[in-house]
């Protein structure tokens, strides 16, 4: 396999590695869960036909996998690669060495113990399960990607790349703990909530009865309420700080599961990206496919200097393909750094943004309002409840609208279009005015009424808008920009994007 004019390995078909049924066969064991127990429920005290139908069930799994393992083979040809699969409806897919972006490689738990893979070939076309192989052996899913690199043009456009690897920005355990600290989250309420939901037939009626429940809150409180005043606060604060530290456990588990060993470096191809703990990914961006980054941050990780930057590139699936996290949790000089590898310019820190027309957000909050209010004034001869409720949400469509308002802004800089959007999740965006390939300018009523419009830069994975802005001026960037980019070859896109800022500049 590691050379391409061996006759074995080109032209004849391969089928995956045969472990990957068991691989399948285990990862589709979840799905089986709801069905085993409701058969054990009906058969509960029936020794023999309870082994039966578990046999049954894993005959079926493992019965499915073998079927799809004998259908599938895939062909590496000279310049492309062949994938074909399904049984009664057959499938055959060509995918040309110069058409793929890159070549993800992704391993999940049990994966990484049999030494097996999932290689994804990114087309820019978000192919998906058409474009994956599932499972092969892990040095054979490394020599597909420097088979398919060495003969696309992924390697095209990164020639001048320097020798590598060469790392540029890691994580260890403790900032990945540290930005668990910063991802709060209660998603294990969510969890436990949709699993009693799936396996209520299991689980006792008195827990889905509101009365039994009030029931037990009442007499909870009444007797804490018998203990005094104080022990009812410093019960209360007890359950906030369990909470809370509950929701500080869920984000530090989330943080390290997914983050684990972060790491970014410069190689011969691109910046080549791995992490996870569970499931390893493994994604590679050649500099001249990369169109926008993000900054990506919060309200108190900004107090910090923390944020994340994430990458926009000609790929479409995904996290292993159009978006790629190149710093999840970084620090500005660490994330300017990288930028620089890229030919990206960072946002000044004090760039000017102009922000959206205050009398369309203005009109558009008395419009939800106004129709709130409505229903208010209607829903109080059916409910007061009903009135009250509706006044509140008035009152945060009044808050989330201003918070909008505030937080949304738009520059050009450098060359590039600069967005910024978000109060929670605060974001911005800056993308390349070369990378652009559709410009649109549109107007709605409110809007012509101020004599304003949103101005959309059409990007391929992204898009970018200045929303609400004086029309002269969305006229007046609408032309700049296609002056920009009438003279722009797209077939060598990625050439232009990797070359230096003079260069295309001078372009």
């Amino acid at each position: 396999m590691s050379d391409p004019a061996d006759a074995g390995a080109v032209g004849t078909p391969r089928r995956l590695s045969p472990l990957g049924i068991l691989l399948h066969s285990l990862t589709s064991a979840p799905q089986l869960i709801v069905p085993a127990l409701a058969g054990l429920w009906s058969m509960k005290g029936n020794a023999i036909g309870t082994s039966l139908f578990l046999l049954f069930l894993a005959a079926v799994s493992v019965g499915i996998a073998v079927v799809r393992w004998s259908a599938f083979r895939y062909t590496v040809e000279r310049d492309e690669i062949r994938i074909e699969q399904g049984i009664l409806h057959r499938q055959t897919r060509a995918i040309p060495f110069d058409r793929i972006v890159d070549v993800g490689i992704e391993q999940q738990a049990l994966a990484r113990i049999a030494g097996l893979a999932e290689v994804t070939f990114d087309s820019g076309g978000g192919a998906g399960e058409e474009a994956k192989l599932r499972y092969v052996p892990l040095a054979e899913a490394h020599d597909l990607r420097q088979l398919v690199r060495g003969r696309g043009s992924v390697a095209a456009s990164s020639e001048a790349a320097p020798e590598g690897p060469d790392l540029l920005f890691a994580m260890g355990p403790r900032r990945i703990v540290t930005m668990g600290f910063y991802s709060f989250s209660l998603v294990v309420f969510a969890i436990a909530l949709a699993v009693a939901r799936r396996l209520d037939f299991l689980l006792p009626d008195a827990w889905f009865d509101p009365d039994t429940w009030w029931t037990s809150v009442k007499h909870g409180g009444e007797s804490l309420g018998s203990l005094g005043l104080w022990v009812e606060v410093l019960a209360g604060l007890a359950a906030l700080a369990a909470l809370a530290a509950l929701g500080v456990l869920s984000g530090v588990i989330r943080a390290v599961t997914a983050w684990w060993d972060f790491r970014l470096e410069r190689t011969i191809k691109g910046l080549r990206v791995r992490f996870g703990l569970l499931t390893r990914r493994d994604v590679t961006v050649p500099p001249g496919r990369v169109l926008a980054a993000a900054l990506q941050t919060g309200p108190i990780r900004s107090r910090r200097g923390w944020q994340a930057l994430q990458l926009v590139s000609l790929g479409g699936n995904g996290e292993a393909g159009a978006h790629i996290t190149a710093a999840p949790f970084a620090r500005a000089d660490e994330i300017a750094a990288i930028m620089d590898e890229l030919n990206l310019v960072p946002p000044e820190r004090d760039l000017p943004f102009g922000r959206a027309s205050a009398a369309v957000a203005r009109d558009r909050f008395l419009l939800g309002a106004g129709l709130l209010g409505g229903l208010a004034v209607a829903g109080w001869w059916i409910s007061p409840l009903i009135s009250l409720a509706l006044v509140f949400m008035a009152a945060g469509h009044g808050l989330r609208t201003w918070l909008h308002w505030r937080r949304r802004g738009r520059a050009v800089s450098a060359g590039q279009i600069v967005t910024r959007a978000g109060w929670r999740r605060r974001q911005i965006l800056f993308a390349r005015k070369d990378a652009v390939q559709l410009v649109t300018l549109t107007s709605g009523p409110v809007q012509r009424r101020h004599a304003v419009a949103t101005l959309v830069f059409g990007l391929p994975s992204v898009t970018a808008a200045f929303e609400d802005i004086p029309v002269a001026e969305a006229e007046a960037i609408r032309d700049a920009v296609l002056r920009r980019i009438v003279p722009v070859d797209y077939a060598h896109l990625a050439a232009l994007l990797a070359a230096p800022r003079e260069k295309r500049a001078e372009a």
